[in-house]
């Protein structure tokens, strides 16, 4: 929000169009981390390793995209049940 009132200072209107809003909680992770990073300390060699990815594996999980496009060549009947039933986000026709 800060970069917000710098550009209000500017003369910048704002309009929020759509947003969400977080209740705040308490992370379920906090243990979980903190006691990694303490055995992290602790370990020596390969130990070390395997303690880091468990820290990062858990960054990347959420991370993740679990909607991936597909491309695919269809016939003009095939499309139309594709346009009936799913997402299309941009389509080409093949002559």
């Amino acid at each position: 929000m800060p970069y917000l009132n710098l550009v209000k200072g500017h003369g910048y209107k704002i309009t929020v169009i759509k947003g969400f809003q977080f209740n705040k909680q308490k992370s379920p992770f906090i243990e979980y981390v903190q006691e990694l990073s303490a055995l992290k300390d602790e370990f020596k060699g390969s130990f070390i390793q395997v303690v880091k990815s468990l820290l990062n594996n858990l960054i990347g999980r959420f991370g993740l995209n679990f909607v991936k496009p597909i491309t695919k060549t269809v016939s003009k009947d095939g499309l139309d049940r594709i346009l009936a039933s799913k997402q299309v986000i941009k389509f080409n026709v093949i002559n």
